[in-house]
């Protein structure tokens, strides 16, 4: 499960907001969408299983992005394999709340947290 940035320059988009871009390696005005992917490792090939449009923070002011990013993966969850036990994240997801959500989802969170 990771985000991705999309640049947009309109300014009555839908969802337009500050957003971190990971190719830039900094906060910019666009959009975000989260994706959740599953990998076979066998084959060594991965899939994205569901991506959904980040809201902005003016639109859900009483849900933060872990909120929206821990919905989204719980909306996913039914559709996962049943074998599917991990959930690699990025290191930005090693929030409580998150984990927790997804320990609740009966998955083992795999991140690695800057110290």
């Amino acid at each position: 499960m990771d985000c991705s940035f999309i640049g947009k320059s309109g300014k009555a988009t839908f969802g337009l907001d500050a957003f971190w871009n990971g190719c830039a390696s900094r906060v910019e005005t666009g959009l975000e969408v989260s994706v959740v992917g599953v990998v076979d490792v066998e084959m060594g090939q991965g899939y994205a299983l569901s991506v959904e449009q980040t809201y902005a923070q003016s639109s859900l002011p009483e849900l933060s992005r872990m909120d929206q990013y821990s919905y989204h993966l719980d909306c996913v969850r039914p559709d996962l394999p049943p074998e599917v036990k991990y959930l690699a994240v990025d290191g930005a997801y090693a929030k409580a709340s998150f984990v927790s959500g997804a320990v609740a989802l009966k998955l083992h969170v795999i991140s690695v947290s800057a110290m």
